[in-house]
Parts: C-alpha cells; structure tokens; sequence
C-alpha cells in the first residue's frame, strides 16, 4: 500500500488554519484600502449614462449624437445634486 502523504494530527491543524488566516487578512486588507470616494464617482457616472440612453430613446435614435445626449444627462444629473 502507497503511504499518504498528506500530513495529519496538530501539524496539519495548524497549517491550515495559518492558510486561512493568511487568506481572510489579505481579502479585508483589500476590501478595507478601497476609497470611499470612488463609489459615489462610479454611481454618479452610472446614472449619467442611464440617463443619456433614455435622452436616446426618447428621440427614437435618430438625429443627435451620444456626446449630445451624455452633457444633456450629466447636466440634469448634477443639477438635481446642486438644486
């Protein structure tokens, strides 16, 4: 019969428990560094754009461009933050 080779008994316990250790420090150290800043950047970028594809279908597709429709959303979109 092969032997395992596998490690058992207190030595393997704490070699795993060392691994994931390592591995829930690393995943909150990269969760926590995050700025808070980009979350409202990201969201204020998203409603911009789902306000410009509205502006886009609302014209039916036709006429315009999509820079035209981005500054008209950015402007409604930061105007209500600012009102």
């Amino acid at each position: 019969m092969p032997k395992s080779t596998k490690a058992t008994g207190p030595t393997a316990k704490k070699t795993s428990e060392k691994k994931n250790k390592t591995a829930a420090t690393a995943t909150k150290a990269s969760v926590t560094s995050m700025p808070k800043t980009q979350d409202i950047t990201i969201s204020t970028e998203e409603q911009i754009r789902r306000r410009a594809y509205e502006i886009y279908k609302e014209r039916g597709g036709h006429g315009g461009t999509a820079q035209e429709d981005w500054l008209q959303a950015e402007i409604q979109i930061r105007g209500k933050r600012t009102a």
